[in-house]
């Protein structure tokens, strides 16, 4: 009698975007597949109509590793369409028991994904949150990461970016969960799409452990990423991502992370009074900016006072004089 293999089932689902990343796809691509986790982890890179030769040279690396093959999944989109909706493609493509984002201009650590499963297992966690690296091109950053004691303390810290921090790409999710609540940015939102998802996972489960070891590479260096873009148009993009994020919060009946939330609304907004590139204040003013007690610099605590007394034009003479103190 011929005997049947039976297919290892799917741990981990690794979720990939492929946009303009010529220049890192290599790098991603071979820190994945040399995962210390074998046939129990998939790859789904999801092509958003790249316009450059990512796509070209994924498919290289993915020959020079046969044994992955058979676990490796490219979709193709017909046209670009951002960020957030990759995502929800990459996560109903998934057949893991566990599903987590990995932006394709970072890398990762070799055993990263099998410390995190077996993490949720000994914990039977929804969610599992890993440090990382903030990689700068000649310096790198540390971020260690710490478990909370419920769900409102998790989301404050998450939105005043303190003992935990917001990143889709550091957390391995249970898919059964994920699923569940559609969790997902609209697909309009371009900037500070892991609040709007993060966040609210935090606030529907206490399933929370910490790897409290840099697993991941954060591509800081990368001139073309999103969050290297500084005018109106990141500011009002984040801000339409924490009204989202404020909506789910009050919907939910979760007031003591308002807080948080309008601290995280403030510093977003800051940089429409403080940088040339986005200066716009009289729109800062139309977004009724709470006063808070935060504990800012000299020079934006005088802006802020300019403002609010509309000298616009000595506080962008402010602006002006800083950047050529400073030289940025």
């Amino acid at each position: 009698m011929q005997e049947h293999q039976v297919e290892s089932p799917i741990k981990v689902s690794v979720l990939v975007p492929v946009y303009g990343v010529e220049k890192y796809i290599e790098r991603c691509a071979r820190s994945l597949f040399e995962q210390t986790m074998k046939d129990d982890i998939e790859f789904i890179f999801v092509n958003d109509a790249t316009p450059d030769n990512s796509l070209e040279i994924l498919e290289r690396i993915i020959d020079e590793y046969p044994e992955r093959k058979k676990n490796i999944r490219i979709i193709n989109h017909d046209s670009n369409q951002g960020l957030a909706v990759v995502r929800v493609t990459g996560v109903k493509a998934a057949r893991g028991e566990y599903v987590i984002h990995c932006d394709s201009d970072d890398w990762v650590e070799p055993d990263m994904y099998r410390l995190m499963y077996e993490s949720a297992k000994a914990n039977d966690a929804d969610i599992v949150v890993c440090g990382y690296f903030s990689e700068f091109g000649g310096s790198r950053g540390v971020h260690h990461q710490s478990l909370l004691p419920d769900r409102e303390q998790t989301a404050s810290s998450i939105l005043r970016i303190e003992k935990i921090h917001q990143f889709l790409w550091q957390r391995l999710v249970r898919r059964e969960f994920y699923e569940k609540y559609d969790f997902r940015a609209e697909p309009g939102v371009t900037y500070c799409e892991d609040f709007v998802v993060v966040v609210p996972m935090h606030l529907m489960t206490d399933k929370v452990s910490v790897v409290d070891v840099p697993l991941y590479h954060y591509n800081c260096a990368n001139p073309g990423s999103m969050t290297q873009v500084r005018d109106v148009r990141r500011i009002e993009a984040g801000k339409r991502a924490l009204d989202l994020v404020e909506k789910f919060i009050l919907t939910h009946n979760h007031p003591a992370v308002l807080p948080a939330l309008q601290y995280r609304k403030f510093l977003y907004y800051l940089p429409l009074i403080t940088c040339l590139e986005s200066y716009a204040p009289k729109r800062w003013l139309e977004l009724d900016i709470p006063s808070l007690d935060i504990d800012l610099m000299t020079r934006s605590r005088i802006s802020v006072w300019l403002v609010r007394h509309r000298l616009f034009l000595t506080n962008k003479l402010l602006q002006v004089a800083i950047r050529k103190i400073f030289k940025r």
